[in-house]
């Protein structure tokens, strides 16, 4: 959706752009409805405490937790539209607005539940869920009867031959983001799984601390999603040819900025966790590397995402998914390397980015793609 409507925005297509909105808002509630429907029949036939390895006596509260989590999840697939609508007008610092209100409704609500209930993991779900929903569902109410009411969804708008197309190219995305999880989002359990819950914190600790700097470029990367887009649409090469210059700059900067993290690491952590933990100097190199080819590929998948031509990321996507799981167990247990292994087969499967992503950007704005490339 957020593509076709900056391309519709970018025509000035106010009404291209409200049909794709009232498409979009009511295929996601329907999808969420049916995957609301087959978890509920599912849910009780899993064993999330063997999941999750998690002692016998909070197996009940994580279990609970599961499904408080999934149930908001499922309900921020249709709030969340409205973060998607502000991208494709470039305006994602507003869209960020309401995360920002998420995180602090978030952080006050925990400490005044802190004070007064005992520790639960399925409460903090739950104050987490709604304080990131709330944002979102006042955002999408106060928009659409103000700045959107010429685009806000209706059921009249819905237009069944658009179905496929936002399907197809979201199908892609969908995969890009399945994938995602399984590289990036797995790896704690599956540590905890080889070694014990505790063995996930040296890696959570350096991931948040390597990760700051994926914050900051995260921020700047933002905007230039829709703007490729418009870019593309108008045929305003040179402008991406600068931008995606700028950025490699930048990227370049970052590359440093992880350098430096990475040497003054232990006195961060000595000054940060004492002596309570220790933080493998290895562990957060490895996880330096692993950030610093993130960082390099978003530079431009954020073009190739804008543009839509999306099937060799899915190709790849799918292979490093498959790749990723086996190959952390196989380094992590097989050959010893213990929770470096786990980071190493991250690095290892996301690495043929680092030639696919550039080329296929050199082949778009030059007009030279073929085949897959161009699809």
């Amino acid at each position: 959706m957020q593509n076709m409507v900056a391309s519709a925005l970018a025509h000035a297509d106010k009404i291209s752009a409200k049909i794709y909105i009232s498409t979009s808002y009511i295929v996601v509630t329907v999808i969420a409805v049916l995957l609301s429907a087959i978890l509920l029949f599912v849910y009780p036939l899993i064993n999330w405490g063997t999941i999750f390895n998690t002692p016998q006596t909070i197996i009940e509260d994580v279990t609970l937790a599961v499904a408080i989590t999934v149930f908001f999840l499922l309900c921020q697939l249709v709030a969340r539209l409205i973060g998607s609508i502000l991208r494709a007008d470039e305006m994602p610092a507003l869209a960020g607005y309401f995360n920002t209100a998420g995180s602090v409704m978030t952080l006050v609500c925990v400490l005044v539940a802190k004070r007064y209930y005992p520790g639960s993991i399925s409460l903090l779900t739950a104050i987490s869920g709604i304080s990131n929903l709330v944002p979102f569902v006042i955002g999408s109410v106060v928009l659409f009867s103000t700045k959107y009411t010429e685009i806000k969804p209706s059921f009249e708008c819905f237009k069944s031959d658009r179905v496929g197309p936002l399907l197809s190219l979201s199908g892609k995305f969908l995969v890009l983001q399945l994938s995602a999880v399984v590289i990036f989002s797995t790896d704690s359990m599956i540590i905890s799984q080889l070694f014990s819950p505790a063995e996930v914190a040296p890696y959570a600790i350096s991931n948040k601390y390597i990760g700051v700097v994926m914050i900051f470029f995260g921020i700047v990367l933002q905007p230039f999603w829709a703007s490729f887009t418009h870019a593309h649409e108008l045929r305003e090469t040179d402008w991406i040819k600068r931008m995606v210059g700028g950025l490699l700059k930048l990227w370049g900067f970052v590359l440093l900025l992880i350098v430096v993290l990475v040497l003054i690491s232990p006195i961060v952590y000595r000054l940060w966790l004492g002596s309570q933990l220790r933080i493998p100097f290895m562990l957060t190199l490895l996880m330096g590397v692993h950030f610093a080819i993130l960082a390099f590929s978003q530079v431009f998948s954020k073009y190739i995402n804008g543009v839509g031509k999306l099937r060799v990321q899915t190709i790849y996507a799918v292979v490093s998914g498959i790749v990723n799981i086996p190959l952390s167990v196989f380094l992590a247990s097989t050959c010893s390397l213990g929770v470096n292994g786990v980071i190493l087969a991250t690095i290892i499967s996301t690495a043929p980015v680092l030639y696919l992503a550039p080329y296929q950007y050199w082949q778009l704005l030059n007009s030279r793609a073929r085949g897959i490339w161009d699809q």
